[in-house]
């Protein structure tokens, strides 16, 4: 089988274009670093007691970063009493992914306490367990 020098030249620009597409289809095939967006609760005074003012601090974090966050909200509920109360919680001004809020409980026991915010579009629930002393 003989070959011109055209049909040589045009199989040989085939060859790379497949090699080139086959490259970049396998990169867009693997899959994207998933950052899961993490939130950290730190309470002050810890433990909390009753009757004292009780300083949040929410750190919200995705890989590795701190980030910001819209519609974020906090609800606090005695474990058992099926009351919402809401806590107002206000970004820091100093630090991205830091959100702040305070509460005084009036009773022992154990609270959950609800963190909520959007982000990258999606709607997040962060619960967190606080024991009054």
């Amino acid at each position: 089988m003989k070959y011109n020098r055209k049909k040589l030249i045009y199989i040989f620009i085939l060859s790379i274009s497949i090699i080139v597409i086959t490259s970049c289809d396998e990169k867009a095939m693997q899959p994207e670093e998933n950052h899961e967006t993490e939130v950290t609760l730190t309470i002050s005074p810890d433990p909390a007691t009753v009757n004292t003012l009780i300083n949040f601090l929410f750190e919200v974090e995705e890989g590795g970063e701190h980030v910001d966050v819209t519609m974020y909200s906090c609800e606090v509920e005695k474990e058992g009493s099926g009351n919402h109360m809401e806590m107002e919680i206000n970004p820091s001004d100093h630090d991205a992914g830091h959100y702040e809020g305070s509460w005084t409980f009036t009773e022992t026991g154990t609270y959950e306490v609800h963190f909520g915010f959007m982000h990258d579009e999606e709607m997040h629930e962060e619960p967190f367990t606080v024991i009054v002393q």
